[in-house]
């Protein structure tokens, strides 16, 4: 399982021709996942992914 984080000016997802979700300025998850892969992946890239650093604080 791979996680793919990148900054968006916008994006958007479309389906049979029909826009299901879009975004302006954001970031954009795109993520790849195989038959092996296990919940336990999934939570740990969950995890991962939800402490992930991507914007400048009081910390740096």
């Amino acid at each position: 399982m791979k996680l793919l984080i990148q900054r968006a000016k916008q994006a958007s997802v479309t389906v049979a021709g029909e826009v299901i979700g879009a975004i302006d300025h954001g970031q954009m998850v795109l993520v790849g996942i195989e038959k092996a892969d296990t919940e336990v992946d999934l939570q740990r890239l969950a995890d991962k992914l939800l402490k992930y650093r991507m914007f400048s604080d009081e910390d740096g």
